[in-house]
């Protein structure tokens, strides 16, 4: 699927949980929350470069010229 918000972003979800916890930790102003907030960015960027090499087995070069074009959380910065 290449349309709709995958035109922006390889994992939308991952990022609205990213965006979500950043601006919960902003919000409270919680250090911790802000910590935990990295940590969950860690473990999601880990878990998507996973899938991303059992999407490229699967689809193959057409899979790379996707994530070759597409950012994976945030477009036009990550």
């Amino acid at each position: 699927m290449t349309d709709g918000m995958f035109q922006y972003m390889r994992h939308p979800v991952y990022c609205g949980f990213i965006l979500l916890a950043f601006g919960f930790a902003a919000v409270t102003r919680s250090e911790t929350r802000g910590l935990m907030s990295l940590l969950l960015f860690a473990i999601l960027d880990f878990k998507s470069r996973r899938e991303e090499v059992a999407m490229e087995e699967r689809f193959g070069e057409d899979y790379a010229e996707y994530a070759g074009s597409v950012h994976r959380f945030f477009p036009r910065i990550y």
